[in-house]
């Protein structure tokens, strides 16, 4: 449950990222297309990788390469924006399109380890209790985009952006804790 909470907390800045393109790194418009095709095309086709992945390797494997690809997302667009004075934007617009591609990856992995994990370490009789829980407690964790926004209007997007990273970073702690016996169950 902390793991999913720390994941969800880690996607604070996902609805930002466009507008960060179009900001800051002053992206024109017909970019957004490219970038939601991207996120598209990449959530869709991760399903082939992520799934037999999950059968092959086990719900915690996959749990753990979640949190990587979450992680991924918000380091890839520091990356980026640290070489927006030196790369051509041209360049930088295209190669942004890669936090969408990895936020694709993502979502797709975490669309489905989300009640596979749980699934595998509740008891047959309590799982419907247990998703139930765990889903009005991810329900509080929704507004977590209100908060973004407000952290953007605050501190900007690197802050918000570094934010996303250190949850990722906590949720990979907790997700490494986890026995392998849980995870181990597909």
């Amino acid at each position: 449950m902390f793991a999913r909470i720390l994941i969800s907390l880690a996607t604070i800045a996902d609805p930002f990222y466009v507008v960060y393109a179009k900001t800051d790194l002053g992206a024109p418009p017909a970019t957004v297309g490219l970038y939601l095709g991207a996120l598209s095309v990449a959530s869709l086709l991760s399903n082939f990788l992520w799934s037999p992945l999950s059968d092959r390797a086990g719900n915690r494997t996959l749990m753990v390469l979640t949190v990587v690809s979450v992680s991924l997302v918000p380091l890839m667009a520091l990356a980026l924006s640290s070489l927006a004075a030196t790369v051509p934007s041209g360049i930088l617009f295209g190669a942004f399109a890669l936090v969408f591609v990895l936020s694709g990856l993502a979502l797709g992995a975490a669309r489905i380890i989300n009640n596979n994990m749980l699934l595998s370490i509740a008891p047959p009789a309590e799982r419907a209790t247990y998703i139930g829980f765990l889903n009005t407690v991810l329900g509080i964790v929704i507004f977590v985009p209100v908060i973004g926004g407000v952290l953007v209007d605050i501190a900007g997007f690197q802050v918000l952006f570094v934010l996303s990273l250190l949850s990722s970073a906590s949720a990979l702690l907790v997700v490494r804790k986890m026995s392998t016996k849980s995870g181990a169950a597909g």
